[in-house]
């Protein structure tokens, strides 16, 4: 086993790699086919290609390829089509369906996102095109 090999195995998660009510980048999103055991039982795990947003509003820095196995997100992506992407989403905590005593992680859509478009985040949270 080689010292990459666990970290290639669980990937990236998303929820350590973006902050709740930040807005990034999602650039795809895939079903793996691929189970991961939590103390709920097996759950099955997403992939999500990411890429962040600086302070200016444009996208920056290298894709990430992160992992989750959080439900609402897994549903998500489950229905997800090729024209939902790009998109400029954020994670948020929201309360769980399943009265498990915790809150849900879910990827929350903001705006299209339109490649070389600045991307602006208002003060009530809402996202435009630079310019429009």
């Amino acid at each position: 086993m080689g010292m990459f090999d666990r970290d290639r195995e669980y990937g990236n998660r998303i929820d350590q790699q973006f902050d709740t009510n930040v807005p990034f980048l999602l650039l795809d999103a895939a079903i793996t086919g691929e189970t991961v055991e939590t103390r709920f039982g097996d759950a099955e795990s997403v992939q999500l290609t990411c890429q962040r947003i600086g302070t200016d509003g444009f996208a920056y820095g290298a894709e990430i390829i992160c992992t989750t196995v959080a439900s609402a997100i897994v549903a998500k992506v489950r229905e997800a089509e090729p024209s939902d992407f790009p998109a400029v989403v954020e994670l948020r905590r929201v309360p769980s369906k399943n009265n498990r005593g915790t809150n849900a992680l879910v990827v929350q859509f903001l705006s299209p996102y339109f490649p070389g478009d600045a991307v602006i985040v208002t003060t009530d949270g809402s996202t435009r095109r630079a310019g429009k």
